[in-house]
């Protein structure tokens, strides 16, 4: 009895999956081919994608192999993937840099900042540099324009930039505007910014104990 009960069953699970397939075949047939064409295609980006990514990186390296570089950067149109172009420019920079050649070194980071095709972290880091370098060599950096570029930075609250950003506005604010209460307001937020340093963290309350000092003595002279 029991064997006739498993047959039985077995015979109606077989018509049962008949049944399935003829009612979705074309669906599952259409599913595997599917399937096969986006691995295929997945695939063959892959391929590409690599072999470009290997192209730019080759292009990179022959400009920097040249004896204009870093300048030969700003005759070219680096026409590479975002994070390339990134990297090229901010390698470039920090060359300049080390040939003491800081007019260079600031196109290049201007360059940088100015461009949106960059990932966030990159082009964000450009902007700190830049303001930070112009902050450094030129006698009155226009702090207006400064703190403008500054903005793009310190109201992007996941950057890792952004407590960077919020000292160099405070120091802006403070030493060009003698807008203490603000000043000290961006060190505030600089210091609530996650996974700080200890060092930036130091240097932050440093600068706090120094405005609040500097601002109550003006509030007394005056």
């Amino acid at each position: 009895m029991a064997d006739l009960l498993q047959e039985v069953d077995e015979v109606m699970r077989q018509e049962r999956m008949e049944k399935f397939w003829q009612e979705n075949k074309f669906y599952i047939i259409g599913f595997i081919v599917g399937t096969i064409v986006l691995t295929g295609l997945l695939s063959a980006y892959r391929t590409w994608d690599y072999n470009v990514k290997e192209e730019q990186t080759a292009a990179i390296i022959a400009m920097q192999d040249d004896e204009n570089y870093p300048e030969n950067l700003l005759d070219n149109e680096l026409d590479f993937r975002g994070g390339l172009r990134g990297i090229a420019l901010m390698q470039g920079a920090a060359t300049a840099l080390g040939e003491q050649n800081t007019e260079t070194a600031l196109k290049l980071y201007d360059r940088a900042a100015l461009d949106t095709g960059l990932p966030d972290d990159i082009r964000q880091s450009a902007i700190i540099a830049s303001v930070s370098l112009k902050m450094d060599t030129e006698e009155t950096p226009d702090g207006h324009v400064l703190l403008k570029e500054l903005q793009v930075v310190t109201q992007d609250t996941d950057s890792p930039w952004t407590a960077h950003a919020h000292v160099l506005s405070a120091v802006i604010q403070f030493h060009q505007f003698d807008n203490y209460a603000v000043a000290l307001t961006h060190l505030d937020d600089a210091s609530n910014a996650p996974n700080l340093p200890r060092s930036m963290m130091e240097r932050i309350e440093a600068l706090k104990h120094l405005y609040t000092l500097k601002s109550q003595n003006t509030s007394e002279t005056g």
